[in-house]
């Protein structure tokens, strides 16, 4: 199984297991993850982003073309009417794409 994206060894970090790939935990400021340093031609962003206090879940994957955003029944429909962003709610067995 690939750990991350298969384009950097990562070998000597823990990995948290996934249904598809090894993700590597990191940590780091907000702002890095939105733009990070560029390491390559291609940069690719976390896949999985959540505060310390757990309290919501920013995901995605390179295969996907949508962001989710897990978290509170509040939290969800705070988001739900921001402008200029696509929000639709899902449920957990709702599939991907």
């Amino acid at each position: 199984m690939e750990v991350g994206y298969g384009r950097w060894e990562w070998g000597r970090f823990p990995v948290v297991g996934t249904p598809y790939r090894d993700e590597v935990p990191l940590s780091g400021r907000l702002a890095d993850a939105v733009s990070p340093v560029v390491l390559a031609e291609v940069a690719e962003l976390p896949d999985l982003r959540w505060p310390p206090d757990r309290a919501w879940c920013l995901g995605g994957d390179a295969d996907l073309v949508s962001t989710y955003v897990v978290g509170s029944p509040e939290l969800i429909a705070e988001r739900l009417p921001t402008p200029g962003l696509e929000a639709h709610p899902v449920r957990p067995d709702d599939l991907l794409g």
